[in-house]
């Protein structure tokens, strides 16, 4: 047994006999790596992949496994959890790298879990429009949230605030009215990073968008 991180290369050095190195479990190869060891291949290497996830490789010998001649190589590679995200959706075995290559930017990932372990329905902090212009927030599931309010993730509300001035207000003349609603609907389809009429902060100015700007439409600031 051997412990090794991700890139690295394993050698095996030649004591005696003839033996094979072969990737697998209960004698069957799983094709991952199967070389002789033996006087005339007396040091065998096999390069664990740099992006390999952490992890055991069982290997063994074949003319001797049922003798117990066996080995591991645990990998102490790249860390994978699940991730969230998509309101409700959830892969697991993702790396972080990975988790947030997904086009939604409000994912979460959880490292080392599996989705039933990480609960993508878990509560977390909802900024909704309190009538006036302004917000309150309220704790309950990322689906529910949308569209109307903004997603602050799952914290609890004691760990965000949402006095963000007045969402909506995008011509900034005090007054949430006509004038906001055709500047979001002169973009709206349209992705974007951290434009004003992304109201909702999902990377695309959407339907969602324009349903928040209609709860609070006519309101003032």
């Amino acid at each position: 047994a051997i412990t090794v991180n991700a890139g690295d290369a394993v050698f095996w050095i030649h004591g005696g006999g003839s033996h094979t190195v072969t990737s697998g479990t209960d004698c069957v190869p799983d094709g991952r790596f199967d070389q002789p060891l033996d006087n005339f291949h007396p040091l065998p290497f096999y390069v664990v992949p740099s992006d390999e996830p952490t992890g055991v490789i069982d290997y063994y010998c074949t003319p001797h496994c049922l003798m117990g001649m066996l080995g591991t190589i645990s990998v102490e590679g790249v860390p994978t959890g699940a991730c969230c995200y998509m309101n409700i959706l959830c892969d697991e075995d993702m790396t972080e790298e990975e988790c947030g290559g997904q086009w939604d930017p409000d994912y979460t990932w959880y490292e080392g879990m599996n989705c039933d372990e990480a609960d993508c329905l878990a509560i977390g902090a909802c900024c909704l429009p309190d009538g006036s212009g302004g917000f309150v927030c309220q704790e309950m599931v990322q689906e529910s949230c949308m569209p109307n309010g903004k997603w602050m993730g799952w914290v609890s509300c004691d760990e965000v605030t949402c006095d963000q001035g007045c969402i909506g207000d995008l011509d900034g003349d005090g007054t949430i009215g006509v004038d906001d609603l055709l500047q979001l609907l002169s973009v709206y389809g349209v992705a974007c990073g951290d434009c004003p009429e992304d109201l909702d902060g999902s990377g695309v100015v959407d339907v969602d968008d324009l349903l928040q700007l209609l709860s609070v439409y006519g309101t003032d600031c």
